[in-house]
């Protein structure tokens, strides 16, 4: 792998003893670009189709959405970028859209229309503050973008915020009701200079730079992961922007847009969407094959060697390195052969790794780094040999932490899972049936949430609630399949689609929570529970 001086720079203090694979969180990333374009791994399905198409990305937290966006962001396919942080510019449009159209629900037609001027006004900018001196026509735009306050020291949120204010006033200003998207566009008009003059110019200009090897303009917008979805105006200012994506998506020509949103909510955003079949054309989802989070961390584990310990390359195997190859094949040389799980069953040490994830990215580097750490000699750098031993004390001390992670990301949704968790999963078997789950709720969940009415706390849960709670999250999911060996079951996280189980069908606890809520009676030997995800690379070590 060639790597620049600079990239060779960057990565050696980005690949640390405590972080040899380097951050799981691509934020950690955003200071070094080069480490970050070194340390992304595109040969894989998921960016081939990402790159392809425009449209909304759907990923749970820690599924890569930010590290994609980042590799849009250096990828050098695009003459203009603009970023807009969406926890700073969707509350902000949020919050104007009843001072704007005097209604606590507006339109999606109407909300749509003013996500397309913020948008193009960010676009304006761009062109004006970076290419004005290449072309006479971008004087009207700064002519326009002067009336609303703009300055070209000015980042995209601060256009965004200008220009709701600027609508804001003109509406108090006018006491004019706007009923339709016309007359929306028709409020920014100034001094014989409009918003729809600037857009024919501004279309005109970049129709023009089609025929460049780079792509006009991109505009990102990361994901917010905790929409208050729950008042008026955010379900107005979501359908708007969902019909707005919709639209944009089919009718692509000069802009490429991505928009990232969380998966904790997916249900939730579709349920607002007043036509989902247009307003998800283009949604891609991130869902990851093993295979290919094994190959994000053979990947990383090359550039570790190459930057700090070169023998380490003498001890991995080059048969896992191919896009086709199997990728388990590569830590031959470098794990142990198995490791002794919780009810002391030999194990393959990858397949115990995986299956302690919900195979995300994030939770997968987060334990290779901690088990890789253990094994590294903190003054030569070099990966020593790793035991069995420090492969199941990393998974047990990182699947709390991950445990954790899952209940953040869904905290806006279900306030109390961590502590339904504790009452309920030690109480049940690796392979349960619903009248067992139905069981524990009556006699464990039920009464915890008396007590915790009678000490103040506001819950209120049935059981289909509680059932649907747990997999949505990935805590249960449905049995498909038993084998002498293990119990292959379906998670909702892997999967397009919500599970839909008949009460006949057998349920298996997560092992990622059946280890952070261990059972409360020690019983006989039991047969493993492995994600569909993880079967395949069993299968193929198995043979």
């Amino acid at each position: 792998m060639n790597l620049s001086d600079k990239a060779l720079e960057e990565l050696k203090n980005t690949l640390t003893v405590e972080e040899p694979l380097g951050p799981s969180n691509a934020e950690g990333l955003i200071e070094r670009p080069n480490a970050a374009a070194s340390l992304f791994q595109t040969q894989n399905a998921i960016y081939q189709d990402l790159m392809k198409k425009s449209g909304i990305l759907v990923g749970r937290r820690g599924s890569g959405k930010t590290a994609f966006l980042n590799q849009l962001r250096t990828s050098g396919k695009y003459r203009v970028i603009i970023f807009m942080n969406a926890p700073d510019v969707i509350p902000e449009v949020f919050g104007s859209l009843k001072h704007i159209f005097e209604s606590d629900d507006p339109p999606a037609e109407l909300v749509a229309k003013l996500w397309d001027i913020l948008i193009w006004t960010c676009v304006f900018w761009e062109l004006a503050a970076r290419h004005s001196g290449s072309d006479a026509r971008l004087q009207a735009i700064q002519d326009f973008l002067d009336q609303l306050g703009v300055s070209p020291e000015d980042k995209a949120e601060m256009i965004v915020q200008r220009t709701l204010d600027t609508l804001r006033n003109l509406v108090a200003d006018r006491h004019r009701e706007i009923r339709t998207p016309l007359a929306l566009t028709n409020l920014l008009k100034f001094k014989g200079i409009s918003f729809s003059n600037c857009l024919e110019i501004v279309r005109h200009i970049l129709l023009g730079w089609k025929e460049d090897s780079k792509s006009p303009v991109l505009v990102l917008m990361d994901t917010l992961e905790e929409y208050q979805i729950d008042r008026e105006e955010s379900k107005s200012g979501v359908r708007g922007l969902l019909r707005y994506l919709g639209l944009q998506s089919i009718s692509q020509d000069t802009i490429d847009i991505r928009f990232c949103l969380p998966a904790e909510l997916y249900y939730e955003f579709r349920q607002l969407s007043s036509n989902v079949e247009k307003d998800f054309y283009t949604q891609t989802f991130l869902h990851w094959p093993s295979h290919d989070l094994l190959r994000i961390v053979t990947q990383r584990i090359l550039l570790y060697a190459q930057v700090h310990d070169p023998s380490l390359l003498r001890r991995v195997s080059s048969a896992g390195m191919g896009e086709r190859s199997n990728p388990y094949e590569f830590f031959k040389g470098l794990f142990p052969d198995h490791v002794l799980e919780e009810s002391g069953f030999p194990e393959s040490p990858i397949i115990y790794i995986l299956r302690h994830t919900q195979l995300l990215p994030r939770q997968t580097i987060q334990i290779f780094n901690k088990i890789i750490s253990a094994a590294i000699d903190g003054r030569s750098m070099q990966v020593g040999r790793i035991t069995p031993g420090m492969v199941t004390r990393s998974v047990r001390e990182c699947q709390t932490l991950i445990c954790v992670g899952v209940s953040q990301a869904y905290k806006h949704r279900y306030p109390v899972l961590e502590w339904i968790c504790r009452e309920a999963i030690p109480e049940l078997d690796l392979r349960f049936m619903d009248g067992d789950l139905q069981k524990v709720f009556n006699r464990r969940v039920k009464g915890a949430i008396k007590r915790a009415k009678s000490d103040g706390m506001d819950i209120d849960i049935d059981y289909h609630q509680f059932k649907r709670m747990l997999i949505e999250v990935g805590a249960i999911g449905r049995e498909v399949e038993t084998t002498e060996v293990f119990h292959e079951a379906e998670f909702e996280y892997a999967i397009r689609g919500r599970i839909t189980e008949a009460l006949t069908d057998g349920l298996c606890l997560h092992p990622l929570f059946s280890g952070t809520y261990p059972k409360r009676s020690n019983g006989t030997k039991k047969k493993r529970v492995y994600p569909t995800g993880c079967v395949s690379i069993f299968r193929e070590i198995d043979s």
